[in-house]
């Protein structure tokens, strides 16, 4: 089967009022060049025109986050175990991308996607990838205060932030 990707698409525009255009840049360029890691989403590739930006990824194979929940747990309730899994998931991309000098900054449902790999035994298994570092600080060091404000999202940012 023929692989698929998508393409994101962000304007320059947005970017003067959102944010800082050489921040967006320079943590786009540090994406093209992060190692490898199961729970990040790969960007292969960044274009850019005068007006906008696009950002090619491969295809989540397991689709969004939130929709996938459901449809595994259509009760609603998912068993501590599998959001211990999640949790363990989620923390170790995020470990990968501090470890690499990046602060992702927007954690949220909907930059998670869901990848289906194939484990040691040959068995497909779902497993959750990070996604969307618009608001990603491409500088990051432990130890030194969050620069350039307030970024994110307000309703899943800690209310000490706000």
């Amino acid at each position: 089967p023929r692989k698929k990707y998508v393409m994101k698409m962000r304007s320059k525009e947005s970017l003067q009022r959102d944010l800082y255009e050489e921040q967006f840049r320079k943590a786009q360029e540090r994406l093209l060049n992060l190692p490898v890691h199961a729970g990040v989403l790969p960007v292969l590739e960044v274009l850019e025109d005068e007006t906008h930006y696009y950002i090619i990824m491969e295809c989540a194979t397991g689709g969004a986050f939130l929709p996938s929940l459901l449809a595994e747990f259509k009760d609603g309730i998912m068993p501590e175990h599998a959001v211990k899994g999640l949790m363990r998931e989620v923390l170790e991309a995020v470990g990968h991308v501090h470890s690499q000098g990046m602060l992702h900054r927007d954690i949220k449902p909907d930059n998670l996607v869901m990848q289906v790999q194939e484990n040691e035994f040959g068995e497909k298994v779902r497993k959750v990838a990070l996604i969307d570092f618009d608001h990603a600080d491409p500088d990051f060091n432990p130890g030194t205060p969050c620069r350039g404000g307030f970024c994110g999202t307000v309703l899943f940012c800690a209310p000490e932030a706000i």
